[in-house]
């Protein structure tokens, strides 16, 4: 999907960001963006720019689809469309549909987020996403999975009400 596609971009620049704040948190070496980007690939070359990107694209197809497939029934349900004519408040409930198209959407995707971050941040050899899935879910069962998922949230219910 376009989605993916758009992932594929700007994935190397989520590595980046996600080594930062790590380092950052563990009292590591701050560098800046390109001394990061550039340090990743002289350490692990392209695949290491791209670590986590299976899990960062099914997060994507996931997300992105449950975001707009559910924007129109959640504005039926809302009878968004009988208002349509008082202007404000039509305005109004489609951003309340947007709003919970991105909060269902991203309480559903959650876990495929946690797996990106844990094998962007992971060094060394690669670890598959069946791997990391075990490594997660072993750490704390399926709630291990949902770690961050408030703000996950909140953080797709401004997007999906301000995009959509």
């Amino acid at each position: 999907t376009s989605c993916t596609a758009a992932q594929f971009t700007v994935h190397w620049t989520q590595t980046s960001m996600v080594r930062q704040q790590l380092a950052a948190m563990q009292g590591g070496e701050r560098l800046g963006f390109l001394q990061q980007t550039s340090s990743i690939f002289r350490d692990e070359g392209v695949r290491g720019l791209y670590r986590g990107f299976s899990a960062a694209a099914l997060r994507e197809m996931s997300y992105s689809s449950l975001r707009f497939g559910l924007y129109e029934p959640i504005k039926v349900l809302l009878r968004a469309d009988k208002v349509a004519n008082t202007g404000t408040a039509a305005a109004g409930l489609n951003v309340v549909a947007g709003l919970l198209a991105g909060t269902v959407a991203a309480a559903i995707a959650s876990p495929t987020d946690m797996l990106t971050i844990r094998m962007i941040a992971s060094t060394g050899e690669a670890s598959s996403l069946s791997a990391t899935a075990r490594a997660i879910f072993k750490e704390g069962g399926i709630f291990a999975f949902y770690r961050g998922i408030d703000t996950t949230m909140a953080r797709a219910a401004i997007l999906g009400g301000t995009k959509m």
